[in-house]
């Protein structure tokens, strides 16, 4: 009893030291993406208008939000804005919110980093509701079998044993 506790402890330091493993690595490519995008943007600057850069970052927050936590997603919106304030948004260099259509650009990011992350949580919810089932469906598929096996088994020898009492009953 003491042992399977202790490995049941140990199962769950596992996966709470996955999990952990886990939100590192989508902050940490969070940081990447707003980091790619950034040079993605530069490289975009003489060519392309603002507003098409800030899709730039919203590609990677939609990215972020698909693959990594929901705290990774909200991370990647706020960095992917303020990294788009800093850079590119006139005066570049400074972090200045001047102008209300900012504020948009980070509540649109964030909406959509929330959004995704929603979705994204409720399909695997979903997805280990459907195996749940399956696996209880096997479950009671083997059971039925088994007990239909076992009542064959038995019914056969009883039929012998209750033949052969009426048989001693009436020779008696």
């Amino acid at each position: 009893s003491s042992a399977g506790l202790r490995d049941n402890t140990k199962m769950q330091e596992a996966e709470n030291r996955g999990r952990r493993d886990a939100n590192w690595i989508g902050y940490a490519t969070a940081a990447a993406a707003a980091l790619g995008c950034t040079l993605a943007g530069l490289a975009m600057q003489a060519r392309f208008d603002i507003v098409n850069i800030a899709m730039v970052y919203l590609l990677a927050v939609v990215g972020v939000a698909l693959y990594a936590s929901r705290g990774a997603a909200v991370f990647s919106a706020a960095l992917s804005v303020i990294t788009f304030d800093i850079v590119f948004v006139p005066p570049a260099g400074m972090l200045t919110v001047d102008d209300l259509q900012y504020l948009l650009t980070f509540a649109i990011m964030l909406v959509v980093a929330l959004a995704i992350s929603s979705l994204r949580l409720r399909a695997r919810d979903e997805e280990a509701r459907r195996i749940t089932m399956a696996v209880e469906a096997d479950r009671e598929r083997t059971r039925s079998t088994l007990l239909a096996s076992i009542s064959h088994d038995l019914r056969t020898p009883l039929a012998v044993m209750a033949g052969a009492s009426s048989s001693l009953a009436q020779n008696g």
